[in-house]
């Protein structure tokens, strides 16, 4: 099944939201992050690397405030746990800590 890229301006007009970068061979999120505007998910600095193909980077939950999308951040990370704590994400952080950019 081909993904389709996601229109993150458009996301980013209805407030704060929670995306994912997944792996290419089986799907599954290895970031998860928070933001407001339609680039961060696509071109800021983080602590791992972008996906080349913009298909993969998915939104988990949208139209929140600052304080939800914080918590859902931190909902996600501990569901999938990083990789430090035997789980499959690059996070640094357990979430919540940042703010939506």
């Amino acid at each position: 099944m081909k993904l389709t890229p996601v229109d993150f301006k458009a996301v980013a007009a209805k407030g704060c939201y929670v995306y994912a970068y997944l792996r290419e061979h089986d799907r599954t999120p290895y970031y998860i992050g928070i933001a407001s505007d339609g680039r961060r998910p696509l071109h800021w600095d983080h602590s791992c690397v972008v996906p080349a193909d913009h298909s993969f980077v998915r939104v988990l939950k949208s139209a929140l405030t600052v304080d939800q999308a914080r918590s859902y951040e931190k909902f996600y990370i501990a569901r999938y746990k990083r990789i430090k704590d035997g789980g499959i994400l690059e996070n640094k952080a357990l979430g919540g800590q940042g703010g939506c950019q």
